[in-house]
């Protein structure tokens, strides 16, 4: 019996599992479409998504945007409103992976500038001191990593393997530190004019 009812559904059309599925929700309605397209989904998000394990994760995701898309839309063409549904769940994967990316990059060639005064070609006793009265005014962090930084001479790379810190976090502690010193020495000059 099971058979013949199956049999039934997969001689409709697509507009009529659609509307039949739309009607009663009946799960079978919406699997004869799936299965009917099985290829063309796989291969839309094989094209996008460039690797067989996503692809085959994304075309198990798009069967549950479909339980739900398929009530909610009035569809002409199912085919290709299919094709436009798939893309799109793919484009959202490509979007949200895209968020979590690990760029590769030689940490060796990172910003490693000399320190250079920002007021002074060569710096005098009296801004040399200056400098170090604002050294002693930064955050603990931003002091250790501007020392690593700018007095011995370490990549960004070196300074977060020495301090077990992400890269991001060195980075960050080394621009605030500049920029703080930097606000430090203008209020000592503007402070002096």
């Amino acid at each position: 019996m099971l058979r013949i009812f199956k049999q039934k559904k997969e001689g409709l059309t697509d507009q009529e599992l659609v509307t039949q599925y739309k009607k009663n929700g009946e799960m079978l309605y919406l699997a004869t479409l799936y299965k009917r397209y099985t290829s063309l989904i796989y291969g839309v998000c094989l094209k996008y998504l460039k690797n067989s394990q996503d692809a085959e994760d994304a075309y198990m995701g798009v069967f549950e945007k479909l339980v739900k898309k398929v009530r909610q839309h009035d569809i002409k063409n199912f085919k290709n409103w299919l094709h436009v549904v798939v893309k799109n769940h793919c484009l959202e994967i490509l979007r949200k992976q895209k968020k979590v990316l690990t760029i590769s990059y030689d940490q060796e060639l990172m910003q490693n500038e000399p320190f250079v005064h920002p007021f002074e070609e060569s710096p005098t006793e009296e801004s040399e001191k200056r400098l170090s009265d604002c050294l002693k005014q930064l955050e603990l962090k931003q002091l250790e990593a501007i020392q690593l930084f700018y007095y011995q001479d370490k990549s960004y790379k070196e300074i977060a393997e020495t301090k077990n810190q992400p890269l991001g976090k060195i980075r960050s502690s080394i621009q605030n530190g500049r920029r703080n010193l930097k606000i430090c020495m203008e209020g000592f000059q503007n402070f002096n004019s």
